[in-house]
């Protein structure tokens, strides 16, 4: 009510008990000859595939593998019209590079579609300019090169194809290699804009003028959440590719592109020099460390220290980070972005654009960020079941009531920050189902009696 709202117009029909009443839109002209009984018919067909679409899927899983297909599209300008990207969210945004590769194992990879996962990745690769992959992609070509971390979330997608089928290592050599040294060689030589490794191996990323991280709302010209230096997600992102590499580098028998271990080591005392907070509360990770100053706000990005494949924190300090980011951001639909005991703290997501924008990642709160705690609470726990059965539990009223609203079936982009966490945003959200339906995967080897009675409770509508 605070802006424009494009209504082209109305309909108003009176409905009359016991007769049924079909709104038929098209983009084709609908012939006159078309009688009640065309519709009724074509009512019918569509309830009965409906029907027998939600009886192929029988569980969470499915479902939201299902619920996933509907962002597989083909690339703005594409002359094939093949499937070949990821359309970030409905219903109003397009293909962008870093949801693509967040969104991309969950949409395809563990939702059974893995040839599809792989095409999109050598795509993905083709569009490489400069080490980086597009933040946007456009209709006529000129994409926006101007994220600094799409390139690191794609080396991360490739494994995760690995961590499904191992047996891919030659896909992956042949398409994914080549494209994996591009990014590091971008990266490491000074050839990516806005990006410097310092002395320690480290990225300096942006200036006070950018937002190049996925925390990337601008008012009035200015970033919200400043996040130049060194972002805690992309120093782990950019320890985990090195690490990845050499891993591949020994696989493929490339020594000259073999990291040294040793430099690594190095890396992650530094980090913890770097990042490290104590706090009586509980010691955490820095969002970002400038100039030898750290910004202390607790957010989520420390998650990605744990969770990711080859973590650069080391394992003592796990169970630390994983318990402050559940006793200040975990909420049963997702992360916060800010603890509320920041100054800066917003717990609605509302207002005009720039007031919504304030609000973006300033305490509100996104279901795509679970897959990483989901990922960094197991790597944490003493007790795996425990920990699994435990989130499951937190989780219910996101895979229980939520996907009864919104958008009805899928999964909402964000929620507010404080109760009762009402969705907001895009009403399905690419990232949201892909690593919520990743998440329950985990879940379910991890704790997969404790999983079928929470499902079955769950969908038989035991709440």
């Amino acid at each position: 009510f605070q802006e424009d709202l494009f209504m082209p117009g109305i309909f108003e029909v009176d409905l009359v008990p016991g007769h049924a009443v079909y709104l038929t839109v098209s983009t084709e002209s609908l012939q006159k000859e078309h009688s009640r009984h065309d519709f009724e018919r074509l009512w019918q067909e569509e309830s009965q595939r409906r029907s027998d679409e939600e009886a192929e899927t029988d569980s969470l899983q499915k479902h939201l593998a299902r619920e996933g297909k509907r962002f597989l599209i083909a690339t703005p300008g594409s002359t094939t019209g093949r499937i070949d990207s990821i359309v970030a969210g409905y219903h109003w945004f397009g293909s962008w590079g870093r949801d693509t590769m967040i969104a991309l194992p969950g949409l395809t990879f563990f939702a059974g579609r893995q040839a599809l996962g792989e095409q999109i990745l050598a795509n993905m690769g083709a569009a490489v300019r400069d080490g980086l992959i597009p933040n946007v992609f456009s209709a006529d070509g000129r994409h926006a090169y101007n994220s600094v971390d799409a390139s690191l979330w794609y080396v991360w997608a490739v494994q995760m194809l690995l961590r499904v089928d191992p047996q891919r290592m030659g896909f992956v050599k042949e398409h994914c290699w080549p494209t994996i040294k591009e990014i590091l060689r971008a990266y490491a030589g000074g050839q990516v804009p806005f990006v410097r490794a310092d002395e320690e191996g480290f990225l300096d990323v942006g200036d006070e003028q950018t937002q190049l991280t996925w925390m990337d709302a601008v008012v009035d010209g200015r970033p919200v959440t400043p996040r130049h230096g060194q972002p805690v997600e992309i120093s782990a992102l950019w320890y985990n590719a090195l690490a990845f590499a050499d891993h591949l580098a020994r696989r493929f028998d490339e020594p000259h592109w073999q990291d040294s271990v040793d430099q690594r080591d190095r890396m992650r005392a530094v980090f913890v020099h770097r990042h490290w907070i104590k706090d009586y509360r509980g010691d955490y990770l820095a969002d970002v460390w400038r100039d030898g100053e750290r910004d202390f706000r607790v957010r989520p990005n420390q998650l990605f220290a744990v969770s990711l494949p080859f973590p650069i924190l080391e394992e003592d300090n796990y169970a630390s980070v994983v318990s402050r980011v559940r006793q200040c951001l975990l909420t049963p639909c997702g992360l916060r972005t800010l603890a509320p005991s920041a100054n800066e703290y917003c717990s609605l997501y509302e207002g005009g654009p720039g007031e919504r924008d304030k609000a973006y990642h300033q305490g509100t709160v996104w279901p795509w960020l679970l897959g990483a705690y989901g990922d960094a609470l197991l790597r944490a726990a003493w007790d795996e079941e425990g920990a699994a059965r435990d989130l499951l539990h937190t989780l219910t009223p996101l895979f229980g009531s939520h996907l009864g609203g919104a958008g009805i079936g899928s999964i909402s982009e964000i929620f507010d920050g404080d109760p009762p966490h009402l969705p907001n945003g895009c009403i399905a959200q690419a990232w949201s189902v892909a690593e919520c339906l990743r998440l329950l995967n985990r879940l379910e080897k991890v704790a997969p009696q404790a999983y079928a009675q929470w499902e079955n409770a769950l969908l038989q509508g035991d709440r």
